[in-house]
């Protein structure tokens, strides 16, 4: 009886470890979206060209522009802060449309934290 007790309970940690290292080798294997790298080119310029037209592009552009990796870079902290501004405020962007979800906000700003990567 004691024998398989003893048994029994080797196993069951035998399992129990052998589960838990599974689970973690695959979670460390799979990248989740926020370790992905963010670059301009991949990432930032596709959600300039269709959440920030035609305001911020040209030809029909009225306002600063932001078609280029440089003019983009160089303006990344007043984007970031007016596009988490509350919809009603009157410097939120995108003006008179849909805010950006959250992850697209997220994007700008892992974008930075990555480093400004063009490509």
């Amino acid at each position: 009886m004691l024998l398989s007790r003893k048994l029994l309970l080797s196993i069951s940690i035998l399992i129990f470890v052998s589960c838990g290292n599974a689970l973690s080798s695959c979670s460390n294997n799979d990248p989740s979206p926020s370790d992905e790298i963010i670059t301009y080119a991949a990432h930032i310029k596709p959600l300039i060209a269709s959440r920030c037209t035609p305001c911020h592009l040209p030809p029909d552009g009225f306002k600063k522009w932001f078609n280029t990796y440089d003019a983009t870079k160089q303006n990344i902290d007043e984007m970031i802060r007016r596009i988490q501004l509350p919809g009603t405020d009157t410097l939120s962007m995108p003006w008179k449309s849909a805010k950006l979800s959250k992850s697209e906000i997220d994007k700008f700003i892992k974008w930075k934290e990555d480093g400004l990567l063009e490509k």
